[in-house]
This record gives C-alpha cells, sequence and structure tokens, in this order.
C-alpha cells in the first residue's frame, strides 16, 4: 500500500466529487500563467490540485483526462486572460455598452468596455 502515493498520485484531497469542465479550465488557465511566469512552485501546485480531483495533465499532448473518462484540450488561450463572466452576462454588458453608445453616452460606453 502507498504506492500511488509515494509519487503524489494519491495524496492530498479524495477524489470525491468530480470537478466541474469549467473549474479545471479555470485551473489550468492559472497554471499555464504560472508556467508563463516560470512560478513552477506554483505551477506544480496546480497539476497536483488537478491531479488530487482525478485530473491528469499532458502537457506534451496539451491535453488532460479525468480518471472518469473524460477528457479535453488545455485550451490554447489557457494563460492568457481569465474570464469570471458568464455568456450571458458578457451579452447584457455588450448591449448595455451599445446602447450607451447609441446615446452618445460615452463614459458609460468606456467604463462597461474596461469591465469586459
Amino acid at each position: 500500500d502507498g504506492g500511488a502515493e509515494a509519487d503524489g498520485e494519491g495524496g492530498g484531497d479524495d477524489i470525491g466529487e468530480p470537478m466541474g469542465e469549467e473549474e479545471i479550465h479555470r485551473i489550468l488557465q492559472l497554471r499555464e500563467a504560472s508556467r508563463k511566469a516560470k512560478d513552477f512552485g506554483t505551477a506544480d501546485m496546480y497539476r497536483q490540485q488537478l491531479r488530487n480531483k482525478g485530473i491528469d495533465v499532458f502537457d506534451r499532448d496539451r491535453e488532460w483526462k479525468a480518471r472518469d473518462g473524460r477528457r479535453g484540450i488545455i485550451p490554447p488561450e489557457a494563460g492568457s486572460i481569465v474570464c469570471s463572466l458568464a455568456d450571458d452576462d458578457i451579452i447584457g454588458l455588450v448591449g448595455q455598452r451599445e446602447q450607451a453608445r447609441r446615446s452618445k453616452d460615452f463614459g458609460t460606453a468606456d467604463a462597461l468596455r474596461t469591465q469586459l
């Protein structure tokens, strides 16, 4: 016993409830940003966090695989900008910005652009 824990595969959190793909991508983006900044200790911490939830990362293949059979690509934009807005929120803000521009309320339009 303990073989999986010795190589880091079984330590830390239990796999428990499966991690959603949105959360997987969020952590992958944080990990990629850390790698880009050459903060490999933090990048390794994110990799371990994914591993503890049953997600293995394959950098060479730009792919992740979950032990429950799910898999996906590491997004090409990973490591750039992490967006915390939902699609519906973005659509709403873009609509508000367009309305402000039509009304020539450029201060509000600029503030909405910054928020986006």
